[in-house]
């Protein structure tokens, strides 16, 4: 099934993290916050961290998923229900303070920016990136994130 279109892009943070936002002007990824002095409040698994740190990034364009802007291809992540849910050690934020930035495919993807996405979640040793958007048709189960019963275009669950 091929990518809806637009193909929309959504990004979860603590609403605490709102001011380094505007003060740089874009969403920075965790290793370009670091280098900046952003102190981002963290919202995720100290395990999805540990291992985003680490995980390369094939190349192109290379590095690590934490040099990355995290985005999901989906309005209603696992990671937020975690959250709703108190079920993310040392995370004092609930659902009424995460802030939903949404974006498209489009308007990320930038000649000179780098852009990687995985067929599932990055952590997981056995997901694939691809850097080649032609790839977003077949890569994304599309029919299963689309399918009845839907809520704005995405399955409701």
């Amino acid at each position: 099934m091929p990518a809806p279109q637009p193909t929309r892009l959504f990004h979860i943070t603590a609403i605490a993290n709102l001011p380094a936002i505007f003060a740089a002007g874009a969403l920075v990824s965790k290793n370009g916050g670091a280098v900046a002095g952003i102190n981002y409040q963290n919202i995720a698994h100290a395990g999805a961290q540990g291992a985003r740190a680490v995980r390369a990034v094939p190349n192109p364009p290379g590095g690590l998923v934490h040099d990355f802007v995290p985005f999901y291809f989906a309005p209603r992540s696992p990671m937020l229900f975690a959250i709703h849910g108190g079920r993310v050690a040392g995370c004092q934020w609930r659902q009424g303070d995460i802030v939903h930035f949404e974006t498209t495919v489009h308007r990320v993807v930038a000649p000179g920016r780098p852009f990687v996405f995985y067929d599932r979640n990055a952590t997981l040793a056995f997901s694939t990136p691809y850097n080649d958007l032609a790839h977003l048709d077949t890569a994304v189960a599309w029919d299963l994130m689309t399918e009845a019963p839907q809520l704005d275009g995405f399955c409701k669950f």
